[in-house]
């Protein structure tokens, strides 16, 4: 999303970035983490979900659900790109930045302080004890998109944020 933000100046009146890559670059001591749980079928899946929920209780529909998505999604093996400060100094819409203080992919705290440096007026909320799974966020981003003018979708209307 941020990406096709800069590249299409304009196009965006908005954005809410959840648990978000390319701010900073991913720990690399989560892939050497994981790796081997791949190798150990439906109990490795379970323990890397859980590893990835953190604090967020981890439903058996919710593994299964997750297993169905894993099962069609081909992962990034390569490292993502990181946006440069002047790309995230370009950005001209409202951004509000979610994160969890205690993600264990990405480095939130330090991705939450390089946008709060080089995103003018960016709203910053770093969830303490969460990890990179952030259940019940949706009021906080409509909330954030309905207060930031006639821009934004007309679904922030509807029963979708209630």
């Amino acid at each position: 999303a941020m990406d096709f933000a800069l590249r299409n100046p304009g196009a965006v009146p908005g954005m809410a970035l959840v648990a978000p890559g390319g701010i900073r670059p991913p720990k690399p001591g989560f892939l050497f983490r994981v790796i081997p749980l791949t190798f150990l079928g439906k109990p490795g899946q379970n323990r890397l979900f859980r590893i990835i929920h953190g604090p967020v209780p981890v439903f058996p529909e919710m593994l299964e659900f997750a297993r169905t998505v894993a099962g069609g999604y081909r992962p990034m093996t390569e490292v993502p790109p990181v946006f440069s400060d002047e790309q995230l100094a370009s950005v001209d819409f409202p951004l509000l930045f979610i994160g969890g203080a205690k993600d264990v992919m990405l480095d939130m705290p330090g991705s939450a302080a390089r946008i709060a440096r080089f995103v003018s007026g960016a709203e910053i909320v770093l969830r303490p004890g969460y990890s990179h799974v952030l259940p019940d966020e949706g009021r906080t981003i409509a909330g954030f998109l309905r207060g930031k003018g006639d821009g934004m979708p007309a679904l922030l209307s509807g029963r979708l944020f209630g």
